[in-house]
Formats: structure tokens, sequence, C-alpha cells
């Protein structure tokens, strides 16, 4: 019967006794493949030219030391049996050879010794193979994880950034937009053809730099939403036309829909906001045309990921493209507000994506490599279409004048002030206070009824929450409207159920509405 295959790389000067060694590895039950050293050079070429299941290496040889033989070997596989079969080898010698690597030590007068050191030389190097394997793929996922833990730290503090900056871009488009509303209000300036025009420009860049402030509100997830359950195959297909339009005729669009059925609760807004990003990214990726792929499919997630979404059911969503494909450094990078490869890209457009979908309580993952495309994939957790309604439609304008008097805390002064105009406009009593500390003074002096309280969320040292629970504590009567540059996740405690949440920049026509709602309640 033939013997087990055996690739063995003999280190011996001597070809009589290479020929003794590979008659007992036959004896012992092994089919040996073999190739004879003696020298340096002929032992790198050996390890080169193939894997090597056995060494066998004789002690003294006069063109290769034992030393520099293990150091060549261990250097190529640190893992390879090698054993030594020498003529006369001390105790002494023996022990600092097998501390320097060697598995074991055979004399060449008891060679029967052999074939069961390799057999066992084997066995056990299978199970080192194995264990630094599983050592290496617990290395690696560790690895992995931590960098996730990085990543998400790292959107995370982004994400925090860039609502702090809508926040505060909000309070100047707030005065902006408010100012300009009341010059175009102005009997003297509709006669007035130039200055109308320029107002009209102001408006649209107010208008715009709202957008912007919405993609950024977008990445740090505190963007307003209607949530609604939506049939994603069907939102798809409504949209392809619209994409297929805006990535133009040299880029060929395949939607490939294979979730029908599968609702997901989002904005159908944001679903489009999602989509024509990808699309125009995967267009701007393939400059002489190319294919674009979109393909959705139902998924069952396990355990929870390492960024905490939960197990269940989900819509997955694929965007692939035959693009220029991305490096290592950009792929790192790829989702961070304001990071852009494009000569005029502002580099929000993938920021804006991974903020919706971490709204959403999705995830988003994205491979490509340079020259091989990219693809990005989505998945959006689904819902029961009886989970959710649509938000309720906002309240009708104001028809009455006012005459209640609000306490007005707002810690911007030009914010204060426009909006103290605005609410004195309507009719109201205005106590403007920049600060907690100034409103609890003016709740406590002021001698008559303090109708409402509307009050900025983001507040240095004391928060709107904290300053509305002492000012009510002073005058529980007190109705309560609050506001802010980010959207209600702002709120760190639930409202109470009659207040109300006005996101900046509001026009006065929006804080009219919502303080008569409050008001009449």
């Amino acid at each position: 019967m033939p013997g087990t295959e055996l690739n063995a790389l003999l280190i011996e000067d001597s070809e009589d006794d290479a020929l003794l060694v590979v008659r007992e590895l036959r004896r012992a039950g092994f089919a040996p493949r073999h190739r004879r050293v003696d020298t340096e050079a002929g032992l790198a070429a050996a390890l080169s030219a193939q894997p090597w299941q056995v060494v066998i290496a004789d002690y003294r040889m006069p063109a290769l030391g034992f030393d520099t033989a293990l150091r060549l070997v261990r250097e190529r596989d640190p893992e390879v049996p090698f054993i030594i079969v020498s003529g006369a080898l001390g105790e002494e010698q023996a022990v600092i050879a097998m501390r320097s690597g060697a598995q074991d030590y055979v004399l060449k007068d008891n060679l029967v010794r052999l074939g069961p050191a390799v057999e066992r030389e084997l066995r056990e190097a299978a199970a080192r193979r194995q264990h630094r394997a599983a050592a290496e793929s617990a290395d690696k996922e560790r690895r992995s994880l931590e960098e996730q833990l990085r990543q998400a730290q790292k959107m995370e503090a982004l994400g925090r950034l860039a609502g702090g900056v809508a926040h505060d871009f909000n309070n100047l488009l707030m005065v902006i937009s408010g100012q300009l509303a009341i010059l175009r209000a102005r009997p003297a300036t509709r006669n007035d053809a130039e200055s109308v025009a320029r107002l009209d420009e102001l408006a649209s860049s107010v208008d715009r730099a709202a957008a912007l402030t919405r993609q950024l509100l977008a990445f740090s997830r505190r963007q307003v939403a209607r949530l609604q359950p939506l049939d994603l195959d069907q939102t798809v297909a409504n949209l392809e036309h619209l994409l297929q339009r805006l990535i133009g005729a040299g880029v060929e669009l395949t939607c490939d829909l294979n979730a029908p059925g599968a609702a997901i609760l989002a904005d159908p807004h944001q679903i489009e906001q999602i989509l024509m990003n990808l699309a125009v990214n995967a267009r701007d990726a393939m400059p002489q045309g190319g294919q674009l792929v979109l393909r959705t499919e139902r998924v069952h997630r396990g355990p929870a990921t390492a960024g905490g979404f939960a197990p269940g059911e989900y819509v997955r969503v694929q965007v692939s493209d035959t693009g220029q494909g991305m490096d290592a450094a950009t792929l790192n990078r790829v989702f961070e507000p304001f990071f852009t490869t494009k000569p005029e890209g502002t580099g929000l457009g993938l920021s804006t994506v991974y903020g919706i979908v971490r709204q959403l309580h999705g995830e988003i993952e994205v491979a490509s490599h340079p020259g091989q495309g990219s693809t990005f994939t989505l998945d959006l957790p689904c819902c029961q279409a009886h989970a959710a309604h649509p938000a309720p439609p906002p309240p009708p304008p104001r028809a009455r004048a006012g005459s209640e008097t609000v306490l007005l805390l707002e810690d911007d002064g030009r914010v204060r002030r426009l909006v103290a105009e605005m609410l004195q406009a309507r009719g109201y009593a205005v106590l403007p206070a920049a600060s907690a500390g100034a409103a609890l003074e003016l709740a406590r002096r002021h001698p008559g009824p303090i109708h409402l309280l509307l009050a900025d969320v983001i507040l240095p040292r004391v928060s709107g929450q904290r300053a509305a629970k002492e000012l009510r504590a002073l005058r529980p009567e007190m109705r309560l409207v609050y506001m802010s540059g980010q959207d209600d996740t702002a709120l760190q405690e639930r409202p109470p159920e009659a207040a109300a949440f006005l996101q900046k920049p509001f026009t006065a026509e929006a804080l009219a509405a919502t303080l008569d709602a409050v008001l009449a309640a």
C-alpha cells in the first residue's frame, strides 16, 4: 500500500546518511518526496521553491552551521517541524538545540525513533498552525472591531460638531431671514424693482444656506423627519426615471428590485436624498460612462453588531457602479463632512447619506478598490404598515392678534430682538431674557400673569428644559414652547403634553400659529 505523502527537506552533507533517513521514513509508512541540501544558498533556494512538511537536519556540517539552518527555516515557516538527526549529540548540545527552536533530535544509530518523531511533530505542527490561525483571526477581528469603534467615535464627534455648527448657523439664518421678511413687507421696497431683485437674491441665498444646514443636521442625525411606512421597492421604482435623467445617457441604470411589499419607516424625501446622492457620486466616478445597478432584497440580521443595530428583518439596498473606485485612504474618510475628492464638491453628499441612514436606525457600508468600482450597501429595518402614522399637518395660520404676555428666553441677542419684534408685531407683550437667571428674576418680579414661556433649548450653563422646570415652578400657569437650531432630538427629556417645538429658522407666521395653538389648548 502507498504510504502517507511527505515533503521532507533534508539538510545533510552525506548522501548515504540522507538515503538512510529516507529509507527509515518509508519503513515508518511515509512516501517521502525529498530534497537534500548542504549549503546556505541551497537551503534558501529549497525554502523558496515550495513549502515543506518536515525539515530533518544534521547538527554538524562543514558548509552550513546548525544555527544558520534553523534561522533560515524559522524565517520561512515558524511552525514546520525541525528534527535533528546526528551521529553524536551530547545532552547539553541537545538542550541548547531544543531551546533554539528544534522540536526533537534522533541519533543516527537509533533511527527507529525517526518515524514516530515525525508523526508526532506533524500532529503538533498542525495543532500549532490551527491555534496560530485562530489567534490571527481573533486578532484581526479585534483590530477590525477597534477600527469600527474608532470610526464610530470619530463620526459621532463629527456629528456633534456638525449639529453644533448647524445650531449656530440656524440662529444666523433666523436673523437674516427675519430681517429680509421685514424689509420685503415694507411698501417702499415693493415699488423699487432693483431693491426687490436684491432682496429676492438674498432670500434665495438664505434658502440655499438652509439646505446646507439641513445636510449638516442629517449627518448629525438631528434633521426633522416626517416618518411614514414606505414600500421601498415602489419608492425606488417611482424614482427610476428621475435617477436616469440625473445620471445622463452615458450611464446605464439597472433597478433589480427583489423586496416587494417590504416597508421601512422613513421620510420619502430622505430616501430620495439618499438615492440621488449615491447616483450623483456614481455618475461622477464614471466620466466615460458605465453601469449603475440598484438592487434591493430582504435580509435577516442576526445578533446585534458592533454598531448596536438590532437583529431582525431589514431591507438591503445596494448601489454599485463600474467607476474609478477608491483607495483605502479615501474609503477611511468617505463619510466625513466636507471631505471630497471633487474639485467643486461640498463634501456633504455622502455624509448626508450616512446621517440619514443612522437616523433611520440602519447601517451603511462601502466596498471599493481602485479601478474596480464601488458598492454601497444600506440595511434599513423593516416596519409594519400600522406601526407609524404620517406627521400631522401644521396648524392653520393665526387668525387673531395676541394680547398675552410671553417670557422670551434666548441667549443670542440678535435672535432675541428679532423674535421679540415678531411677537410685538402680533400684539404680544414680551419679557426678553438672555439667561435662565434673568428669566427667573423676571418671573419673580413681573406683577401680572405670564401666559407663555418661549425658550431656546440650547443655552449656556443651564439648558432650556431645566430653566423651564424652574420657571414653571414659579409660574405654573405658563404654557411652554421650545425652539432650537436643531430638531426636537435636542430635548433631553420628554416635554410636557401641551408643549410645542419650533425649529429655527422659522417665520413670523409659523411662530404665531404655534403660539395660538398652544394658548388655545
